[in-house]
């Protein structure tokens, strides 16, 4: 090859070479030019909710029950979704009549059930809270005791026979006062209390009434009556929950 047919060569190239820089600097800006995508992190995950079956009573093919005490109290939300995922476990759909009782450990001392559920042929599911829900629950510790004195306690007393109730016990002037709140939007009915022993153990001031407080070392209010205790509440402000 003849020197001028080298210098034609290396010419070639060197353009080749000049080329190949100038498309990787336009690929480059042109990515520098892109706006920058977030990826959106996937949402989280769903906490399991824990529970533990105390009872199967299954009397095929006219019913099966279930008893379950959850871990927590839970929206009424969580409750359908967790029914529908116990109930698959089952073949239900053999039963005339299935259903599902769940207690709470808030009321382990009351009676009934915190919550039901039934899923019965030709007829729609049936989703019950009996107790107190999570929406009640927060309007009752939002809701202020009326101005009555010094304030001895605040409780919830949580039942499904005689529905959950609001307790609060006070003291004005010498004076002991029981009041009591069915609703988060009800008015607090009051009624005076005479003391038993000190700030802890009271009786209505109305002999005919034989209901007797005792405000308990852990907090707790217990009711008690001939036959003995008959209600338990635990102090409104113990209660821990929150909304979905």
């Amino acid at each position: 090859m003849s020197r001028l047919q080298r210098s034609k060569a290396q010419l070639i190239w060197f353009r080749v070479g000049l080329a190949c820089v100038a498309v990787v600097a336009v690929v480059i800006f042109i990515q520098l030019q892109k706006p920058k995508v977030e990826e959106t992190p996937p949402p989280a995950q769903q906490q399991a909710i824990r529970y533990d079956i105390l009872n199967d009573i299954d009397q095929a093919p006219a019913r099966r029950m279930l008893e379950i005490m959850l871990s927590k109290r839970i929206s009424e939300r969580e409750l359908a979704l967790l029914s529908h995922q116990i109930r698959d476990n089952y073949p239900y759909q053999q039963y005339k009549e299935f259903s599902i009782s769940y207690l709470i450990p808030d009321m382990s001392k009351s009676p009934g059930y915190w919550a039901r559920v039934e899923y019965n042929q030709g007829e729609p599911e049936k989703i019950k809270i009996l107790g107190t829900s999570i929406p009640e629950l927060q309007a009752f510790q939002q809701t202020e005791v009326p101005p009555k004195g010094q304030v001895l306690g605040d409780w919830l007393i949580e039942e499904t026979a005689n529905a959950s109730r609001r307790v609060v016990i006070t003291k004005d002037q010498g004076k002991y006062y029981y009041q009591m709140q069915w609703s988060p939007d009800s008015e607090f009915k009051s009624e005076e209390l005479k003391s038993l022993a000190g700030e802890t153990e009271f009786a209505y001031q109305d002999k005919s009434k034989d209901t007797i407080f005792k405000i308990q070392e852990n907090g707790d209010l217990e009711l008690s009556g001939p036959d003995g205790v008959f209600a338990v509440g635990h102090p409104l402000n113990a209660y821990q929950v929150s909304g979905e």
